[in-house]
């Protein structure tokens, strides 16, 4: 349902999830961010031991 509501616009997002656009897409780059930013430095570590 959640896509439905990016493919729509704000107004359809914020009737089916209650929240709007703008906070939906500071989320998903926050948590985009912190998990590239982990799995990043797990994946230098461990190509470092060897």
């Amino acid at each position: 349902m959640l896509r439905r509501g990016f493919a729509l616009g704000d107004d359809v997002l914020y009737r089916v999830s209650d929240i709007h656009l703008s906070t939906a897409l500071w989320h998903f780059a926050l948590w985009w961010a912190i998990i590239t930013v982990t799995f990043t430095t797990l994946a230098v570590r461990r190509h470092r031991r060897g």
